[in-house]
């Protein structure tokens, strides 16, 4: 299955309002066939060139001051696709713990990303390899895919005492043989 039908299957079946965190352009149409706003750092596609103010129910914000951008906790479900091959393990606790804080117990967060083990520099050329957080030595979030997460890595990120994965599924990524997941997982406990 490819990442952006899985999300748009996960929208179907789970509740809202949705907050599709990380959603560049929106690639899945979620603004459009589920109302999910839309968030992204950047106000203009790197890429693409897209101006993201003009894709349905666009917010520019940082994923990790959801709680200060929406402090109603309004959301049932939210949707982080294609991010965490851009961050460090590190970086990707503190964007999921972000998430945990923010969503109400029962709440769900829909993963999508790939296990992707190109090197940068056969992701994109030398002019789109950037370090949007950290430094060059020592990068949290890049425009390219830096991290290949581990089973292990991914244990310890989806701590059982915090997720509950409710469903986990194989998806296809058709610039890397390694495939990727997609996973829906149910928040345990209140914070």
């Amino acid at each position: 299955m490819q990442a952006h039908t899985f999300q748009q299957n996960a929208c179907s079946t789970l509740p809202g309002p949705y907050l599709n965190l990380a959603c560049k352009e929106d690639p899945a149409h979620l603004g459009e066939k589920h109302d999910a706003i839309n968030l992204d750092l950047l106000a203009v596609d790197e890429f693409t060139g897209t101006v993201l103010k003009n894709i349905r129910n666009f917010v520019q914000g940082d994923v990790c001051e959801i709680e200060t951008i929406f402090p109603d906790h309004k959301f049932q479900t939210a949707i982080l696709g294609e991010f965490l091959e851009h961050v460090s393990t590190s970086y990707g606790h503190k964007v999921l713990d972000t998430i945990h804080r923010f969503l109400p117990a029962g709440g769900n967060l829909v993963l999508t990303f790939p296990l992707d083990d190109r090197p940068a520099k056969g992701q994109h050329g030398a002019d789109k390899l950037k370090v949007l957080v950290g430094t060059k030595e020592s990068p949290d979030f890049t425009t390219w895919h830096s991290h290949r997460w581990t089973d292990e890595e991914l244990d310890e990120l989806l701590s059982p005492d915090k997720w509950t994965i409710k469903h986990k599924e194989v998806l296809h990524y058709g610039f890397t043989k390694n495939g990727g997941w997609g996973l829906v997982l149910e928040k345990n406990s209140a914070e």
